[in-house]
């Protein structure tokens, strides 16, 4: 085997220095010849998987044992031959791809929705409202309270049982707003 006579002149050879002299490269120290040495490969770092809570949550605590045992089933199945793939759930597959239950990023639960105003009064809240506003009696008189039926129109007949009728009061109701503003009230604040 032949070797260069001028090993300085190939890359990452270091001169030999004379002996004695200082500075004398170190055994494996890496050259200064103003080459830099290759980057050691690396493998690209795999993004985290982002799950949805409910999703993961679908798998309870089945989650991580069943990724753990797909891919230990795929490891084995790379030292078989003709043999089917093992196969799993989706998100136990996707999981096991991205580098096991460390790769998984669990999104947290969405917050629940604020609840919206409610749609309805208790009816007994407006009554109370209503005496509270002093104008109770006169509401019970333009409800026909005494009156015979035959005495009222339809639309009052038909105000008075749907109100005798009622639990609670739609707060959009335009037959009982209409009925509040008669009454020189404020439906808003009545049904808020």
């Amino acid at each position: 085997m032949t070797e260069p006579a001028d090993l300085a002149a190939l890359p990452h050879h270091a001169p030999a220095a004379p002996p004695g002299a200082t500075g004398a490269p170190v055994a494996g120290a890496a050259p200064d010849d103003g080459v830099p040495p290759p980057a050691a490969p690396t493998t690209p770092a795999l993004a985290p998987l982002r799950v949805p809570h409910a999703m993961a949550a679908a798998f309870g605590e089945d989650l991580a044992p069943r990724v753990e045992a797909f891919m230990a089933a795929v490891a084995a199945h790379r030292l078989t031959v003709d043999e089917p793939a093992p196969v799993e759930a989706p998100l136990i597959e996707a999981i096991a791809r991205a580098g096991g239950m460390a790769a998984l990023v669990i999104e947290a639960p969405e917050a629940p929705a604020m609840p919206s105003a409610p749609l309805f009064i208790e009816k007994l809240i407006l009554v109370e409202r209503l005496g509270a506003a002093g104008l109770l009696r006169q509401a019970l008189t333009a409800l026909g309270r005494g009156e015979p039926d035959s005495a009222l129109t339809d639309a009052q007949l038909l105000l008075r049982e749907r109100w005798d009728a009622a639990q609670r009061i739609a707060k959009d109701d335009a037959m009982v707003r209409d009925f509040l503003v008669g009454l020189g009230a404020d439906p808003d604040a009545l049904l808020a």
